[in-house]
Order: structure tokens, then C-alpha cells, then sequence
């Protein structure tokens, strides 16, 4: 038992299951909140939290944080070139301070945060990837419990602080100064046990940096251009709108973290197959394998994209109350951009290691989705914004699709699934004409929601798992 239980912690359960945690406590946290905040309110505090999340991709702090992984693999100088890490970790972070200062000043009267909250913004940003130093570092070592169990503990000492002030004071400025203290205190805790463990230093080895920025910046870049395709509509929405339209927009585009670990956990065990198989020139595995997660992906998203369009009102309502119903429509074509979950389009680039492929078009789709999504909120409106940003999400997929596609020597056609695919679309479709069909005979949607949706999963998963057991 003793055994088990150590090989249980020093494996990647700790992270998947922990990361969990920390997932579901964020994505249950605006659940509380929106009981006790105005919608203006609610605006407000998705407004400082995205800019947060904003931060380290824009310092680029995030590629030498997370290179520990990749020098952990060092037998020389190991220790040293963490240490470099940190400190190019906080150097790079800092970088946001004096220029992030410059452009509060500058635009404060545009902006919906107010100053003294821009600038706990601004601080709190630049701790977030200092702070999360000593996590990575644990997890690198094989000390994954520790590395992990801090981050859930962070997430509930937040979660705990911030539904307390919000239940005692009823004002969103004490939950941002909340924020800050711990955050604060974060920095010192973890900054100390990095320094007691080997991992934390302020010695400038410029030949260790010089390494260290070369592997990282690239990954670095990717990841920034990235995150601001994902979130372009989202950044836009929150200068240009009201904060209560905002919320109502925002919380319409319901994050569900289990589709997202489903995507990752395939592409983790897909990329080393295709890696395996290409050393062996075996295109036709290749193929297969990637058809191969697609199904897998598919046949948890279709249902959640189809079950998300069809209960949308009754869903806001129960999670949100019925001040923020207007958010329906915004679920109903954010769902459709979990469909863009099916394609793992960088998988054989990164397997090939011909990655270049997707830093290319990101650097192109960047802007452009910029400026197309913010024509649309000025000239049209949110939900036009919302198609448009799916659409560029699209573009890229499509792109690296095609290269992967001509990398293994097959027409991108091959690569989908397309006959698992219509029987998945095929099988929702019958059952959303059912649940709406049975949507009269209940006095309220809620009812409806609570009766249908169950019946709708059951149904779906249990002909699908009839029929595999039948070919076997």
C-alpha cells in the first residue's frame, strides 16, 4: 500500500487530479459570485482577472518558467541553470512595471478599472510567474504532490477569501486588494522555499540566460500569439463596452475545463505515437492515430457542443440566476468553438518537430483577427464578434491541418474521421429534436434541463457503448 501510494505521488496523477481541483474551484467561484455582485461588478472583476492572465504572455515570462522541465533533464549544472530561470523569470516579469505604469497613467480615464486597482493589477501581474516558480520546480524533481497541492492551496485560500469579503462587504475593490496581499505573500513564501531548496538566486550567469532565452523565447512567442487569438474578442469586449455588458458576454462563454484536460490528455498520448511512428516512415499509422483522436475527442464534444446549444437558457439560469439570461445566446455560439477541440492540428508538427509551421501563422492571424473582431463590435455587435473569433480560431487549425497533412504524404481529408463524425452529429441531432419536442409537456425550462439533459447523455453514451460492444 505504503508503495502504491509513493508511486502515486511522484507520477502525473497528482497533477491531473489537483489540477482538477483548482479548475473546478475557478469555474464554481463566479457561480457564488454573481449571487452577490451587480452584473457591473461582475464585469469589473472579469475585467482584472483576463488583463491578469494577460500579463506574463506579454513579458513572456511563461517559456523560462516552464523550461525547468526541459533543463531539469541536465546531469551538469542542473541546479545552476534552474536558478537562472528564476531569475530570468524575474527579470522578464518586471519588465511590465515601468511601461504598465506609463499606459495607466496615460489611458486611465479609458479604462473601467479604477487606478488604484490598475496598479494592483499591474504589481500582481508581474508576481504571478515568480511566484509559480517553486511549483514547477517540484514537479521537475518528481516532488509532483508538493508542487501541485500548493496550487490548490493557493486556489482555496483565494476561493475561501474571496466568497467570505464578498458575502461580509459587498464591495469588489476589497476582493482585488484581497488578491493582492495573498499574492504578495505568495511571492515571499515561495521565493524563500525556492532559496531553500537550490532553486532560487540572483547570480547573473550570462551564458546560462543566453541558453536559456534561446530555448524559451520561440515557445515563448508562440504561446503569446496564441493566447491573444484565443482571447481576442474577449480583450477587445472589455475596452470598448460597458462592464455589465461585459459580464453578461463574458459568463456566456462558459469554460468547461474537462473538454479542455479531454484534448490534452489525447494529445499527450497521441504525440508520442506519431513521434515513434515517423522515425519508422510509417505514414499510414500516423494517419491512423491521429483519426484515432479525433473519435476520441469527438465523441465527448459533439454531445457537449449539441447538450450546451439546446439547454443554454436553463443552464445560465441555474448557474447565474435569471439576471444574466441574456448570456444565453453568447453559450449557444461559444459552444460551437468547442467543435475547434476535434482538430489537434499541431500534434504532428510537434511530433516532426516542424513547429515553425504554427508560429508563422499565428504571426499573421494575430493581428488580423484584432482588427476584423473589433471592426465587428464597433459596426456590428457581440454576437457577430463571438462568430468571427471562432472563425479565426478556425483559420489556423485548417493551415496546420494541410502541412500535417503533407508531412505524412496524405490528403487532410484522410486525416478526419468523417463517417464517426456524422454518426456522433447524427445521434445528437435526433436527441436535441427530442428534448426540444419534450420541452411543452414541463412547466418550467429549468424541469425540462433537469430531466431531459440527464436522459440525453444517457441515451447518446449508451447506444454508442451498445454498439462497440456488439462489433467486439
Amino acid at each position: 500500500m505504503f508503495s502504491l501510494a509513493k508511486r502515486l505521488t511522484q507520477n502525473h496523477w497528482p497533477i491531473f487530479l489537483l489540477s482538477n481541483i483548482s479548475s473546478v474551484v475557478n469555474m464554481l467561484l463566479p457561480i457564488v459570485l454573481v449571487r452577490l455582485y451587480a452584473p457591473i461588478e461582475m464585469g469589473l472583476y472579469k475585467t482584472f482577472f483576463l488583463y491578469l492572465s494577460l500579463i506574463p504572455f506579454i513579458v513572456m515570462a511563461g517559456g523560462p518558467l516552464n523550461s525547468v522541465y526541459y533543463w531539469m533533464g541536465k546531469t551538469h549544472e542542473r541546479d545552476d541553470y534552474i536558478k537562472a530561470t528564476w531569475l530570468l523569470t524575474f527579470i522578464l516579469s518586471s519588465l511590465i512595471l515601468i511601461p504598465g505604469a506609463f499606459i495607466i497613467m496615460l489611458f486611465k480615464e479609458h479604462l473601467a478599472l479604477s487606478t488604484p486597482i490598475l496598479f494592483i493589477l499591474l504589481i500582481s501581474g508581474f508576481l504571478v510567474c515568480p511566484s509559480g516558480h517553486y511549483n514547477e520546480v517540484c514537479i521537475a524533481r518528481g516532488k509532483t504532490f508538493l508542487g501541485a497541492g500548493l496550487s490548490v492551496c493557493f486556489e482555496v485560500v483565494k476561493t475561501i477569501g474571496f466568497i467570505f469579503i464578498a458575502w461580509k462587504y459587498r464591495d469588489i475593490n476589497y476582493l482585488f486588494y484581497y488578491f493582492f496581499c495573498i499574492m504578495c505573500l505568495s511571492f515571499i513564501l515561495m521565493t524563500y522555499l525556492g532559496w531553500r531548496s537550490n532553486a532560487v538566486s540572483l547570480k547573473w550567469d550570462q551564458g546560462k540566460i543566453r541558453e536559456i532565452l534561446k530555448y524559451s523565447m520561440p515557445v515563448s512567442l508562440s504561446s503569446c500569439l496564441l493566447f491573444i487569438t484565443e482571447k481576442a474578442d474577449l480583450l477587445i469586449i472589455s475596452a470598448v463596452v460597458s462592464a455589465d455588458l461585459f459580464a453578461f458576454y463574458s459568463l456566456g462563454c462558459l469554460i468547461i475545463p474537462p473538454l479542455y484536460l479531454l484534448e490534452n490528455s489525447v494529445q499527450k498520448n497521441l504525440i508520442p505515437k506519431l513521434s515513434i511512428a515517423m522515425s519508422k516512415l510509417e505514414f499510414d499509422q500516423m494517419a491512423f492515430a491521429y483519426r484515432k483522436a479525433i473519435s476520441d475527442i469527438a465523441y465527448l464534444v459533439i454531445p457537449a457542443v449539441a447538450g450546451l446549444i439546446v439547454f443554454a437558457t436553463p443552464i445560465i439560469n441555474l448557474l447565474y440566476t435569471t439576471q444574466y439570461e441574456k448570456s444565453a445566446i453568447f453559450l449557444q455560439i461559444f459552444a460551437l468553438g468547442y467543435l475547434l477541440l476535434l482538430i489537434p492540428h499541431d500534434s504532428i508538427l510537434r511530433a516532426t518537430a516542424k513547429t515553425d509551421a504554427v508560429l508563422k501563422i499565428y504571426s499573421y492571424i494575430t493581428p488580423v483577427s484584432f482588427l476584423i473582431i473589433f471592426l465587428s463590435v464597433k459596426f456590428l455587435d457581440l454576437r457577430w464578434a463571438l462568430i468571427i473569433g471562432i472563425i479565426t480560431k478556425l483559420i489556423p487549425k485548417i493551415y496546420c491541418l494541410n502541412i500535417s497533412a503533407g508531412i505524412i504524404h496524405k490528403k487532410a481529408a484522410e486525416l478526419i474521421p468523417a463517417k464517426k463524425l456524422l454518426h456522433y452529429a447524427e445521434m445528437c441531432i435526433f436527441l436535441s429534436a427530442i428534448c426540444y419536442a419534450a420541452k411543452k409537456f414541463f412547466s418550467n425550462e429549468l424541469q425540462w434541463f433537469l430531466v431531459c439533459a440527464p436522459l440525453f447523455a444517457i441515451c447518446y453514451l449508451t447506444f454508442f457503448i451498445s454498439r462497440s460492444d456488439s462489433k467486439h
